[in-house]
C-alpha cells in the first residue's frame, strides 16, 4: 500500500509517500520513482537521487515508512516542464521486481500547494 500526500508547512510544501508492508513477510524496498503522464526529453519516469544507504529499506510486516520529496526540487527538475493539467504519481519497487503505484495529482493540484506555502512565508516575513 502506497498513499501520496501533500503536507504544507511555511518552510517547504512535501510530496510524502506513505509505503506500508501489508504482507505477513518481511519485504525491501528498492527505490521510489516519479512517473509523469507526459514524457519530458523521451523519459516519463524520474529517479529524486536519495541519500547513500536509504535503499534498499527493510520493511517488516505492517510496517510504514514516510519518503519524502522537495516539491521546490521536483518542481525545478520535473514540473516545470509538464503542462498543469498533466499528473504525476510515485512508483516503489522492491527487491523481488514488484511494482507498486500512487494515486495521481496533477501539476496545478502540487502548484497550488506550493503557493500557499509561499504565501504563509510573505506574511510571516515582517
Amino acid at each position: 500500500l502506497i498513499e501520496t500526500v501533500l503536507n504544507v508547512n511555511i518552510a517547504n510544501p512535501l510530496l510524502s509517500i506513505y509505503i506500508t508492508n501489508l504482507s505477513d513477510k518481511p519485504t525491501f524496498i528498492d527505490n521510489t520513482i516519479l512517473h509523469t503522464s507526459k514524457r519530458i526529453n523521451g523519459d516519463d519516469k524520474f529517479t529524486v537521487p536519495h541519500p547513500k544507504g536509504m535503499f534498499p529499506r527493510k520493511l517488516e510486516s505492517r510496517e510504514s515508512y514516510k519518503h519524502e520529496y522537495s516539491t521546490t526540487s521536483i518542481y525545478s527538475q520535473v514540473l516545470k516542464n509538464l503542462d498543469p493539467t498533466e499528473t504525476i504519481k510515485a512508483i516503489v519497487t522492491t527487491t523481488t521486481g514488484k511494482s507498486y503505484k500512487s494515486n495521481k495529482f496533477t501539476v496545478q493540484h502540487i502548484v497550488g500547494h506550493m503557493e500557499v506555502a509561499t504565501n504563509l512565508n510573505a506574511k510571516e516575513t515582517p
